[in-house]
């Protein structure tokens, strides 16, 4: 079986693989024997995005002074002899120990990229002046110097890219904390956008509701005031023909009260139906006033969703309760309507009957003169030189009911 010879390791002293500084980091020679590389702890922030490296190297060499070159130079020897004894160990175990650390540097080789990328895309002042501090660095650990260098240099010059780098992670994670938090805001902004949208097409609608409705209202009361003129046009045509009744003909005391009456009742509500036509008028007037009142309100508000773009959610409620109030004040005007028509059916129906009762008055009326005539005239002989009979004068009669029409107007 062959012996493979370990390889060479001079009397430098180790080359480290500093995190963000070399791609490629060295084998190290340790007392085993075995070429091994710098094994490293990955922990990883699912929070901030923030990736945190802790770097472990073994085999370290501890140099403080020209009297341990010997001392190192005669543990070379001990490990070359070592080597080769170890050598003869199974090939297996040493390519699936150098897959292994290939695997981990790979995995430090792709942080390191993320890292100097996060930092290299940031145009904070603080990011440029590490960026600075970084290359400066770099050039002065190139490789002439490094191999010139002491341990102790080194290890500072590891300890502040250690620093650095930490700075260079925490700011990346704050930059990507506060391009999150604005992200948020934006799409909460966006989403307050919406519902206002959403709400002033809500209000839109609600307002060419009303708009019809007060269309509606304004048609019902031109035909509501032509009903009532054509009301008050056959009111004067019964006051007329009950004047030419009476001018025609003389009617009984009872049926002439009786008419009298009905009159003085159909002249009363006459005069409550032309008050409530102007109460009602008043209120429409009013209405249509509340009407100006809350379209106005409404532009003004709208003007203002548009001024705002996006303001609180109090604005929108008090529109909610404005447009409520604006449906309620509606509402209530309609049942008022509503209670009006209703009246007026009544009296419309009312005043059918007063005419009914008119005509039938008039018409007994007529009868009961023409049957007394009649009666007068059938009941009694004829007298020659006298043109009435002796037992009943007619024209007495017909003076009495003259004298008692003009009495009564």
């Amino acid at each position: 079986m062959a012996h493979s010879k370990p390889p060479h390791h001079s009397s430098a002293s180790p080359e480290f693989d500093l995190p963000s500084l070399s791609s490629e980091p060295e084998s190290e020679v340790f007392s085993s024997g075995v070429a091994t590389s710098p094994s490293f702890e990955i922990i990883g922030s699912s929070s901030s995005g923030n990736v945190n490296k802790k770097m472990k190297t073994e085999g370290e060499f501890n140099q403080e002074g020209p009297g341990d070159e010997v001392h190192r130079s005669i543990s070379v020897q001990d490990q070359l002899m070592t080597g080769r004894k170890v050598a003869q160990r199974p090939s297996i175990e040493r390519s699936e120990s150098l897959m292994s650390l290939t695997d981990a540097l790979k995995k430090q080789n792709i942080v390191d990229e993320e890292i100097t990328q996060a930092v290299a895309g940031c145009d904070d002042e603080k990011f440029v002046t590490v960026r600075e501090k970084v290359s400066k660095l770099k050039k002065e650990c190139c490789p002439k110097h490094r191999r010139r260098s002491t341990t102790p240099e080194k290890k500072e010059l590891r300890r502040s890219l250690k620093k650095k780098c930490k700075e260079c992670k925490d700011c990346v994670a704050k930059h990507l904390e506060a391009m999150q938090i604005s992200q948020e805001d934006t799409s909460e902004q966006l989403d307050e956008l919406e519902k206002l949208k959403v709400e002033n097409m809500k209000l839109k609608s609600q307002l060419h509701k009303v708009f019809e409705a007060n269309m509606k209202w304004q048609v019902y009361d031109s035909q509501r005031d032509h009903y009532v003129a054509t009301l008050m046009e056959q009111l004067e045509d019964l006051k007329e023909k009950l004047q030419q009744a009476k001018s025609s003909t003389n009617l009984d005391e009872a049926a002439q009260r009786e008419i009298d009456k009905i009159l003085l009742a159909s002249k009363d509500k006459v005069t409550a139906i032309e008050e409530e036509k102007i109460q009602l008028e008043d209120d429409l007037r009013k209405f249509k006033q509340l009407c100006e009142q809350k379209e106005q309100r409404i532009r003004q508000l709208e003007a203002q969703l548009r001024e705002r773009q996006g303001g609180d959610k109090d604005v929108v409620e008090a529109l909610k309760q404005q447009i409520l109030l604006c449906t309620e004040d509606f509402e209530a005007e309609r049942r008022d309507r509503e209670r009006a028509q209703g009246k007026i059916f009544d009296l419309e129906t009312e005043l059918q009957l007063l005419r009914r009762q008119l005509e039938m008055y008039e018409g007994e009326a007529v009868q009961s003169m023409n049957s007394r005539r009649q009666a007068a005239l059938e009941g009694h002989t004829y007298c020659p030189g006298r043109t009435v009979p002796d037992d009943y004068d007619l024209e007495e009669d017909m003076d009495e009911v003259d004298s008692l029409t003009s009495a009564k107007e």
